[in-house]
């Protein structure tokens, strides 16, 4: 078994996405184009076996500042963290025991001057122990996810009645909600919102966020939907990414003078009854602020914890 640190024009990126799409821990954020849409330069820990079988991926984003390098998870990317190979095994013994050799291997693998490392896995990925062993903090975070396997029952009957009501005033209030093919208006209510106060994306994420919504556009692995008013003006949009078990809600954002309305509600009940076509889960990502939880909660989701490995290497920080 070896792993390997590369740079991302070094990686067979065939290989990466074919690995991905079949990992349990695979997701739409550590496809190959997805981080290229997202990033120009990147890095990644790749593991092979004997007979260069990919077995494992991890991507990376190096940066340096003050002479200090550090990696730290991307603004856009949700879950990174550790892809392994689909393997079956005979029982729990053997899979701890491989799961263990690949982490060892990638932690090794991983430049050891970093001042500051901080990635977030897949909540399916169950075996971070080594991190810990190697003087990483391990922190658990939750996302809230909703399953659309059952076919008989509507999303809509696990929704809170504050829910119900506000969509039901949208609509008697007459906002229309309609398909949105560009991120022209979620990126003009990204920037009103941040006059008024409240900062969802800084703006040198913009052309990031662009490339992205264009990127997953392209393979059909994402939607977007806004919500207008009666005088036929945008005032909430958001980007819905898909892959091939879950769609995730990436943005939402509602314009500040409509803040107080059931534009959000009206988008997320939207998207969600589009989502249950081809996927099985809406993922929320997130969040971890109260507030935000709350209202992620009221459509029914279940809170789901996934790990982030921290290291700090600096202990005036």
């Amino acid at each position: 078994m070896q792993a390997t640190f590369l740079q991302n024009h070094q990686i067979d990126f065939t290989g990466w996405d074919q690995l991905v799409q079949q990992s349990p821990q695979g997701n739409i954020f550590m496809q190959s184009w997805y981080i290229n849409a997202m990033l120009a330069q990147w890095q990644a820990v790749v593991v092979h076996d004997d007979k260069q079988n990919l077995l494992a991926v991890m991507p990376m984003l190096i940066k340096s500042k003050y002479y200090l390098k550090y990696s730290l998870q991307p603004i856009l990317a949700k879950y990174w963290g550790i892809c392994l190979a689909n393997k079956i095994f005979s029982n729990h013994y053997e899979e701890y025991s491989w799961k263990k050799k690949v982490v060892e291997a990638i932690i090794q693998a991983i430049p050891q001057k970093l001042a500051k490392f901080n990635h977030s896995f897949s909540p399916a990925f169950d075996y971070l122990l080594p991190f810990y062993w190697n003087k990483y903090q391990l922190v658990t975070r939750y996302t809230y996810i909703l399953s659309l396997k059952n076919t008989s029952t509507k999303p809509e009957e696990g929704f809170s009645k504050s829910v119900t009501k506000k969509v039901n005033k949208a609509l008697k209030n007459e906002l229309i909600i309609r398909p949105e093919h560009d991120v022209n208006l979620l990126l003009k209510l990204f920037e009103e919102n941040e006059n008024s106060g409240k900062l969802i994306l800084p703006k040198s994420h913009y052309q990031q966020y662009t490339n992205i919504q264009q990127a997953c556009a392209e393979r059909g692995q994402c939607f977007m939907l806004s919500v207008f008013n009666q005088e036929n003006s945008g005032i909430a949009s958001g980007l819905f990414l898909q892959d091939w078990h879950t769609t995730y809600f990436l943005s939402g954002i509602v314009s500040p003078a409509y803040r107080q309305t059931a534009a959000m509600p009206l988008l997320v009940t939207e998207a969600i009854k589009k989502a249950q076509t081809g996927t099985d889960n809406f993922d929320f990502l997130g969040s971890m602020m109260e507030t935000i939880e709350s209202f992620f909660r009221s459509f029914g989701p279940k809170p789901v914890a996934y790990m982030a490995a921290k290291k700090n290497a600096l202990p005036f920080i």
